[in-house]
């Protein structure tokens, strides 16, 4: 059972990435804003990689895992928002007496 729960949990997870990325997909579209951000990131990520590759091999692994590890927690706060965005938004629609 535990298999299946985790199997589901993990399907709900990707599905819920994957509507997490179609709709800052969208957004950028009709954002500039959002563009200018996206492309000043890129500019400072391309900037950024550069000086980690002029590091020692130890400092390198250290950043690298720091910021990949730190990416990775901003996808878990941005799903765990997303859930919980559901439970507010049958909460509302609960308290206007539309469910």
């Amino acid at each position: 059972m535990g298999k299946t729960t985790t199997t589901y949990e993990s399907l709900a997870k990707d599905f819920i990435f994957e509507l997490l990325e179609y709709n800052f997909q969208q957004a950028k579209e009709c954002d500039p804003d959002i563009k200018k951000l996206e492309k000043r990131i890129v500019e400072l990520s391309c900037k950024v990689h550069k000086i980690i590759s002029n590091l020692e091999k130890e400092d390198k692994k250290l950043i690298t895992k720091y910021l990949d590890e730190k990416q990775v927690l901003a996808m878990e706060g941005y799903y765990i928002s997303y859930i919980h965005g559901f439970g507010d938004c049958i909460r509302l629609l609960k308290k206007v007496k539309i469910v």
